[in-house]
């Protein structure tokens, strides 16, 4: 008896679960493993400092499931630590959410866990995960050839909403370990019949094929375990390198994110996707799917741009860049006229544009953002728009047209960013600029200009209207 709290308390002070002035909140459904816990952790409360709770959650998934709340709250009682239920019609919920039984379960009972840490002010919640379990949850990610760094198994402490977190202080003890505990002290408890259920996959784990591998291979349990430290250890690493790189180089405008890609190329395979899954995570407020870790991957890995949608989110790259983004709004459709001399502020494009009638022979050079034609070739009303299918543009130095398409190509201008630049054209609808980039023949300054207008580009301030809009 004596050495099972040992090993608890060995556990507990190994991976600093907790300590002096926590509440702890103790997940408990009435089976040996939580009746253990729990009764260790009575056990050992004032020698170790702490306030316990004792949360029950009922999944309505069998008939005399409420029977178990009955015996978990005197369990409660008896050992004098306040008490909290929570329920939910879990078949209801995987069947709306398209879940599996198991998956519903587990998020409706984290859900529970994570409301009455929230509610108690605990920082901390105690599941009853021993030993089997983990070796049930590595075989089960060998089988399914999961990602390596899965075979680290279920973590003895790991983050929970709320603050607060997860820890596992029988993870070092096995059932039989627990069963001999609770026999020693009179302790009884409640067999869930599902547990015998073979068409679940963790109970045909279980019973069917955990105890001939462990009578042909005796060390399995051992080995296990260790691989599943190393490969913690391992993975505890590659997060570590992963961050540094990602504090080094990342940067954010508003709610948009950016790498470099000439970091991201030349890092290792396992740090690279480590980087991906923290930018993930920090770009998209919570994180994505394995499935959108390995497409954003896919996108790294060719020699284009290209973007995908995830949710509410963009993910892209560039020439250059690594980004996650808002999905952006739909490219703007519609023109803005610009009166020579006046202003236009095109709210759609972000920007303002100014018009000035200027004197060429007074014209020194040319600010960034700006641009001199011949006023009489630009005639007195110009527009601005969006790029459209068969937009061509007489390049200024160049003797014939190009396809405005092929312009912002040949320019490295990303496709998502290519509605978004504007154009001027004049009352012929020929393109005088693509605003940035190229100005056209069409009016460019000769011998013969006597006026010439100055177009500058500004950032559109706040208060102006979307005044101007044709």
């Amino acid at each position: 008896m004596n050495s099972f709290l040992d090993t608890v308390r060995s556990t507990i002070a190994r991976h600093h679960m907790f300590g002096p002035g926590d509440t702890v909140v103790v997940a408990v459904s009435g089976g040996a493993d939580s009746m253990a816990l729990l009764h260790a952790l009575a056990a050992m409360r004032e020698e170790l400092r702490i306030t316990l709770h004792v949360a029950h959650f009922d999944h309505q998934l069998r008939p005399g499931s409420a029977d178990d709340v009955g015996f978990v709250g005197t369990a409660a009682r008896v050992l004098r630590i306040p008490f909290t239920v929570g329920t939910a019609d879990v078949s209801a919920q995987a069947a709306e959410q398209h879940r599996s039984i198991e998956d519903a379960a587990r998020r409706a009972r984290y859900g529970f866990l994570t409301q009455v840490a929230a509610d108690t002010g605990a920082g901390v919640v105690a599941t009853a995960h021993t030993r089997n379990d983990q070796l049930e949850t590595v075989l089960m990610r060998l089988f399914d050839a999961a990602p390596w760094e899965s075979l680290a198994g279920i973590p003895p402490v790991r983050a929970l909403g709320s603050g607060a977190r997860v820890v596992r202080p029988l993870l070092d003890l096995s059932r039989c370990d627990v069963v001999t505990f609770l026999d020693t002290r009179g302790v009884i408890w409640r067999e869930d019949p599902s547990n015998r259920d073979l068409t679940l996959r963790r109970n045909w784990m279980r019973h069917a094929v955990i105890p001939g591998l462990e009578e042909s291979m005796p060390p399995l349990g051992d080995l296990l375990s260790r691989v599943s430290d190393v490969v913690r250890e391992a993975d505890r690493l590659l997060a570590v390198s992963a961050g540094q790189v990602f504090d080094r180089v990342h940067a954010r405008s508003g709610r948009v994110l950016r790498l470099p890609l000439r970091v991201m190329r030349v890092l290792p395979g396992p740090v690279l996707r480590r980087l991906v899954r923290q930018v993930l995570v920090a770009g998209t407020d919570g994180g994505a799917s394995r499935v959108v870790e390995d497409k954003a991957l896919n996108l790294l890995s060719r020699r284009r741009p290209g973007q995908f949608w995830a949710g509410a989110w963009v993910i892209r790259r560039s020439y250059e860049v690594f980004e996650i983004a808002p999905a952006p709004a739909p490219d703007p459709d519609h023109e803005y006229e610009l009166t020579i001399p006046g202003e236009v502020a095109a709210a759609d494009f972000g920007v303002r544009v100014r018009a000035d009638i200027v004197d060429p022979e007074a014209i020194d050079a040319q600010a960034p953002g700006e641009v001199i034609l011949d006023a009489d070739a630009a005639g007195p009303v110009l527009r601005m728009r969006s790029a459209r299918p068969g937009d061509w543009i007489r390049p200024l130095g160049m003797k014939g047209k190009k396809k405005v398409q092929d312009l912002l190509v040949d320019e490295k201008v990303p496709r998502w960013e290519r509605g978004r630049i504007p154009l001027i054209v004049d009352a012929r609808g020929r393109i005088l600029w693509v605003v940035g980039l190229r100005i056209s023949e069409e009016a460019r300054l000769t011998e013969r200009t006597k006026r010439a207008v100055r177009l500058r580009v500004l950032p559109l301030e706040a208060r102006v209207s979307a005044a101007g809009r044709a």
